[in-house]
């Protein structure tokens, strides 16, 4: 199994990218509700935006192992930064730089919450 081996550093790098990613998403999945017609048809986005983007991430399949298609699929998804970012922080083992990581973590997030306050903005 994985052992982690990290300094505490690292957890609060993964602390970090945890956070990004989750407000990226929260933001994305506000946005996405409020422009939606009905709950059904939230749920069918993002049902349907979520399996593809785990498969299509470095999350469950290393970026050196992918063929070339895939790896350039991969390094638009920000599913990816936050795997390898995790994955720097707490194993050591990333293909990708953490700062590179963190850096789009954070783009994300601010685009994911602008579409958010956008979607809530137009709404009221």
């Amino acid at each position: 199994g994985a052992r982690v081996q990290t300094s505490p550093g690292g957890v609060v790098a993964a602390i970090v990218i945890l956070g990004a990613f989750v407000v990226a998403s929260v933001g994305f999945a506000n946005g996405m509700a409020l422009r939606s017609k009905s709950i059904g048809g939230y749920h069918t986005i993002l049902f349907l935006m979520n399996l593809p983007l785990l498969f299509l991430s470095s999350a469950l399949y290393p970026l050196g192992t992918m063929p070339a298609w895939m790896r350039v699929v991969a390094l638009l998804n920000p599913t990816t930064y936050a795997a390898e970012g995790m994955r720097g922080a707490l194993f050591g083992a990333a293909e990708l730089n953490l700062w590179l990581c963190l850096a789009v973590l954070a783009g994300f997030a601010v685009l994911c919450t602008w579409f958010g306050l956008r979607s809530f903005r137009r709404l009221v």
